[in-house]
């Protein structure tokens, strides 16, 4: 049995699965995001298109490689996935989105470990992608779309699985109350007939120790455990003494720009006098860093995430304000640089050859990388060109000491960056 919902036309809960991370944690943040508009972001376009991708192989049975150099196109009332072709519109950045050799490792890693699960189920198993899952019986408005769903009915047994695009924060499986919910909703549709949930996290782009794909696996106890405290935590968000809790999932925040816990935090921790906080801020005001000491800029370091999202985010509302003509005192719109296009290809061309050039003058051949190779030959002969490729040390950059990564040793020469950026 397979069950489709349009991304387009996917509904936002008030207590959605994918926030729960957020309103979980900080109860007051879902009165204070209320009436505040979805943020839509290139990463998050981006993310809708590759699951388009995923979703229409899975549906229809294509092979991914075959839409590689097409696009996916995202319009206000249905998802387009295309081949390539002459006729297909131009990736924009926004609406448009090329389907490139990332994209299609995406498709076939999502498609391959949903085949690995259904090899291991019995005969008598139901399979939905798109699927709606309703967790009210927890509370009226926890509900949301999950990626996939696999409920094996003889073993007893629910996958649910979740393919995540995003290259810069590294999901963890391990208790993710997305997922988790979606397995609460799914198990009471099943009427708790089963011995084991298996949570999977597939996000092929993201650097993990674990590798691309996650997976826990829970018992029936453990997700009736967690369902009370979602119900808890949901019953918190109605209460009018709802506080709030400063933490990393502000970053997600639709409300954090206009925060004042957040920018009270905040000044509290780059050390900005109480006396200045109610006052526009000098650069006196600021410590000086060379009397900084280690453990100041930790405290920094471990907050950075919230800072740097927090000054995203009032550039992402300046520029909306500005966009939609109101004045942003001290500011204005200007036109960034941009790159010449061609209006017509296939003229030009005949116009360049006219004046005695070759048509290899016009066209750069560049060799595939290891990874877009794989792509082309397929994953059962990628050990052959192994041989051939190395894969050299990363950057050294700093990361907070709970990252799942093992700690570098330094020696001298090394390679460094700053930090890593969560986008």
């Amino acid at each position: 049995m397979t069950e489709s919902v349009s991304h387009t036309e996917r509904a936002h809960a008030l207590l959605s699965p994918s926030a729960a991370h957020r309103w979980m944690h900080c109860a007051v943040s879902v009165a204070r995001s209320h009436g505040e508009p979805e943020q839509r972001s290139a990463f998050a376009q981006e993310g809708t298109a590759a699951h388009m991708l995923c979703e229409h192989v899975m549906l229809t049975g294509a092979e991914p490689r075959k839409f590689l150099g097409g696009v996916v196109w995202l319009t206000a009332n249905q998802d387009h996935v295309r081949v390539k072709s002459a006729h297909n519109p131009e990736p924009d950045g926004d609406h448009v989105w090329e389907i490139d050799h990332e994209m299609v490792d995406g498709a076939i890693a999502y498609r391959e470990e949903i085949h690995r699960i259904l090899a291991e189920c019995s005969d008598d198993v139901v399979v939905v992608f798109e699927k709606r899952v309703l967790a009210t019986h927890v509370h009226e408005h926890i509900f949301g779309t999950v990626d996939c769903l696999i409920y094996d009915r003889k073993r007893r047994k629910l996958y649910v699985i979740d393919f995540k695009y995003g290259q810069g924060i590294a999901v963890e499986v391990d208790w993710n109350p997305q997922l988790l919910i979606y397995g609460i909703g799914s198990a009471f549709a099943f009427g708790y007939d089963l011995d084991q949930i298996e949570l999977v996290v597939v996000q092929p782009r993201a650097d993990h120790p674990k590798g691309p794909v996650r997976r826990q696996v829970l018992d029936t106890l453990d997700l009736i455990e967690f369902e009370t405290v979602v119900h808890e935590a949901a019953l918190r968000t109605d209460s009018r003494d709802a506080t709030a809790a400063v933490g990393e999932w502000c970053r997600f925040c639709p409300a954090l720009y206009r925060c004042d816990d957040v920018r009270c935090h905040i000044l509290n921790v780059l050390g900005v006098t109480r006396k200045a906080r109610h006052r526009e801020l000098k650069e006196h005001d600021m410590p000086d860093l060379k009397d900084w000491k280690p453990e100041d800029m930790a405290r920094v370091m471990r907050e950075s995430a919230i800072i740097k999202a927090l000054f995203r985010r009032i550039e992402e509302k300046a520029h909306g304000l500005a966009m939609g003509g109101s004045k942003v005192p001290g500011n204005k719109l200007v036109e960034g640089k941009s790159n010449r296009k061609w209006k017509d290809p296939a003229a030009a061309e005949k116009k360049i050859l006219a004046l005695g050039f070759d048509r290899d003058d016009l066209y750069i051949e560049k060799f595939v990388s290891p990874a877009q190779a794989e792509t082309l030959i397929g994953k059962k002969n990628a050990a052959t060109i192994k041989p051939f490729w190395t894969k050299p040390p990363g950057k050294l950059v700093l990361a907070p000491e709970d990252d799942p990564r093992p700690e570098a040793n330094i020696s001298v020469g090394s390679s460094f960056g700053v930090v890593e950026d969560d986008i």
